[in-house]
């Protein structure tokens, strides 16, 4: 009887923190195939479920109602380097992997059922009208509900990818980061491709606009009232947050605001300083 033979499974260890930034590179394992006899069982002739499961479990923790929207790219070879980067829109996590995986993606697939985005980027050359990828085939036929998309070419770049994690990483987390991203090429391409800043107004970018200066003007006019309430807090976090809410820290910003909207407006859906109960008890 021969001994088993030795793994050459080979992974590196992923850098995560507590803001959901994750940056992870793999290889594939290469195993003996097994020698014994297979099964002569009659598999079951039940038609396989295609409904997609809850994202209760996912590494983002969301539901059903989080949108996930994934960037994927690869490398030239037999064994593909595969990139990938995913984003919660609606936690504003990201995720970005790097995989060096087999002929028949079997990593990248696995990626993308955990994950479970409801958007795939991949590069236009890749998907139709041109002649579809063979990782585009696979992806299409083993992702189930997920909608693939074709981008410009252009939009893959390395450079933007590392400015975007310069802009939009935390400043402590930032060196860490640069570190992580060290030669994940194809991840950092697919971290850019995901962020879109508009070059030219459209209706939807001005209404979005409008409501971060909506947001921000309810939070700076209630800020004041919890300067006051926190006055007496012996708590170091609730004094730091005292700190951060000084009126005189936000004067400029309130004067920004009132140079751009009226002092009466107020969204739909928002609800304006005076309308906050900040009575003692609750």
């Amino acid at each position: 009887m021969s001994n088993p033979r030795p793994s050459t499974s080979n992974s590196y260890s992923a850098s995560t923190n507590q803001y959901g930034y994750t940056i992870s590179s793999q290889v594939p394992s290469t195993y003996r195939p097994g020698t014994s006899r297979p099964s002569t069982t009659r598999p079951g002739t039940a038609r396989p479920g295609t409904r997609r499961s809850s994202r209760s479990g996912s590494v983002f923790g969301g539901g059903d109602s989080q949108q996930i929207i994934c960037a994927i790219s690869e490398g030239r070879g037999i064994t593909p380097t595969v990139g990938l980067a995913f984003v919660n829109t609606t936690t504003g996590e990201a995720v970005l992997s790097q995989i060096c995986d087999n002929q028949f993606y079997a990593r990248t697939i696995n990626k993308l059922n955990v994950f479970e985005p409801t958007e795939i980027l991949i590069v236009a050359t890749a998907a139709p009208p041109n002649i579809m990828s063979k990782m585009y085939k696979i992806v299409e036929e083993n992702v189930i509900g997920a909608r693939l998309v074709g981008v410009d070419r252009k939009y893959w770049s390395e450079t933007s990818g590392l400015e975007f994690i310069q802009q939009l990483a935390f400043p402590q987390d930032l060196e860490a980061l640069k570190v992580a991203i060290g030669g994940n090429y194809f991840a950092t391409c697919c971290f850019s491709a995901l962020i879109i800043v508009p070059t030219q107004p459209d209706p939807r970018h001005s209404e979005q606009s409008i409501n971060n200066i909506l947001m921000l003007k309810n939070f700076v006019e209630t800020a004041p009232k919890f300067f006051e309430i926190l006055a007496g807090a012996r708590s170091e976090l609730l004094a730091e947050i005292q700190k951060y809410c000084n009126p005189a820290n936000l004067d400029y910003t309130v004067q920004l605001i009132k140079d751009v909207i009226n002092d009466d407006t107020y969204g739909i859906s928002g609800r304006t300083p005076s309308r906050y109960d900040f009575s003692a008890g609750e």
